[in-house]
């Protein structure tokens, strides 16, 4: 992962991704690669962004000046440039841990491993892997799959029997909303509980 990209927030990420999204897919529905657009394309997705019918999802008109709209497409196609590597690798690692995830057997060893890891981080008043859904805070149960080998099964019951959501509200893992850097100064050490999903 590219030192630049790394040190981004989760949500700053997202956000590059989601704009950009609509011109990379409009270039590509044209045979244009992104590295190769010029004034021309970026003038034709403008109106078919703002003005075609067979587009659903217009945007408003707002009129920009070319020397300013130029800059920014320059901008954009050099942040997809710079970072597509880091996303396409970053969207890849999550899959991998969400299948891992959904494989994972219940079997008395993760229990109890599930067990030893969330207890002893609740004991000490350590942060549990969160994630946000639905803009609450909650347990990352993936995460915790993987980390311990418990089935979903297994981390709903603990979820069920120790009720640590009030505890991950409290006091959430650095992985919420990218609310905290994985990464970077002030980082965790490779012990935490960051979640990388």
């Amino acid at each position: 992962m590219s030192p630049a990209f790394r040190y981004l927030e989760r949500e700053t990420k997202r956000n590059y991704v989601t704009n950009n999204r609509p011109l990379l897919t409009f270039l590509s529905a044209r045979g244009v690669q992104w590295r190769s657009a010029n004034q021309n394309d970026l003038a034709d997705y403008r109106d078919w962004r703002c003005r075609a019918v067979e587009n659903p999802q217009r945007v408003g008109g707002t009129t920009l000046d070319p020397q300013v709209l130029g800059p920014l497409l320059i901008w954009a196609l050099r942040f997809v440039d710079d970072f597509a590597h880091d996303i396409l690798a970053a969207a890849a690692e999550r899959r991998r841990l969400m299948d891992q995830a959904r494989a994972n057997r219940g079997t008395p060893a993760a229990w109890a491993a599930l067990d030893n890891h969330l207890l002893s981080l609740t004991g000490s008043g350590r942060p549990l892997p969160a994630t946000t859904r639905q803009g609450r805070p909650q347990l990352a149960r993936s995460y915790v799959g993987v980390i311990t080998g418990a089935s979903r099964w297994q981390v709903v019951q603990f979820s069920n029997r120790h009720r640590p959501g009030d505890l991950v509200a409290s006091n959430p893992g650095p992985s919420r909303s990218g609310r905290h850097s994985a990464t970077g100064p002030g980082a965790l050490p490779s012990t935490s509980t960051r979640c990388p999903v």
